[in-house]
């Protein structure tokens, strides 16, 4: 397979930049500027976290198969657009309070703790059960910051979260049953196929960086394509920007907040 390589964000050649990334703009809903700013960092984790589930339930909605496909396939439409929309709706609640959500694969991968799977297309099974994981974290870090919003006094995004908390409980819980169905299993098992071994799937599976978002099912599943290194186990990058003081690197490890100042631009 190509790979394309070249400069993976593009900055426009003309135009007035309104804010900078990793800055914090006047909020717009009347709250303290560290309280703003506080929520602002936890919010682009939700947000980050909800970027990559979207992305596996989506690509598993492209690639179901099975003798439940047809079921799966729906629910997973649905779910995918759902947790698409939570997305957005954190982004906008971000924006309102004056932060910029990540926005390129380095800061969205730099900021989420819901890993995307591998390139190659595992059996239906094990691809459901990570996506049970991945809510379960999505979830987990939604009800510490729903809590951390209440204790912050900033009601709408306390209730913005617990809101859309029930919808990712609700389509966890339909996984879960998913899951149960003794009818989904691998295709290509019920063959007698295979097309990888459990010896060759933990070599790779140990030869990942910890760091690494790209989330591989266990060795004992199959795979349902041979593997290819494009973007394999690189770490996020480090975007650079130029500030009065000079070039400054943005952390990795949670967004990086300064005085946003209109007069720097």
């Amino acid at each position: 397979m190509s790979q394309h390589h070249g400069r993976l964000v593009r900055e426009p050649p003309t135009g007035t930049v309104r804010q900078r990334w990793g800055t914090l703009a006047p909020n717009e809903v009347g709250l303290h500027d560290a309280v703003a700013e506080e929520l602002v960092d936890a919010l682009v984790v939700d947000h980050a976290n909800s970027f990559n589930l979207f992305s596996v339930l989506r690509k598993h909605y492209w690639t179901a198969a099975g003798a439940e496909r047809g079921p799966v396939a729906t629910f997973l439409e649905a779910a995918y657009r759902r947790v698409r929309d939570v997305n957005d709706d954190l982004a906008v609640r971000i924006v309102q309070l004056g932060g910029i959500p990540p926005n390129t694969p380095p800061t969205i991968q730099a900021r989420a703790t819901v890993h995307l799977e591998g390139e190659d297309l595992y059996d239906l099974r094990a691809s459901l059960q990570g996506d049970v994981a991945a809510y379960a974290t999505l979830v987990e870090t939604m009800r510490e910051h729903t809590t951390l919003a209440e204790r912050l006094g900033d009601q709408a995004t306390a209730e913005l979260l617990s809101d859309r908390l029930e919808r990712l409980e609700a389509d966890t819980d339909h996984l879960e049953t998913l899951l149960e169905d003794d009818a989904l299993v691998p295709p290509r098992a019920e063959q007698g196929g295979d097309t990888g071994t459990a010896e060759n799937s933990e070599e790779e599976s140990a030869s990942t960086p910890a760091t690494s978002h790209l989330r591989r099912p266990g060795p004992s599943h199959k795979f349902e394509a041979e593997a290819h290194e494009f973007s394999r186990g690189r770490k996020p990058t480090v975007v650079h920007r130029t500030t009065a003081g000079g070039e400054a690197a943005i952390p990795t490890g949670s967004v990086s907040i300064e005085r946003y100042d209109s007069r720097s631009d």
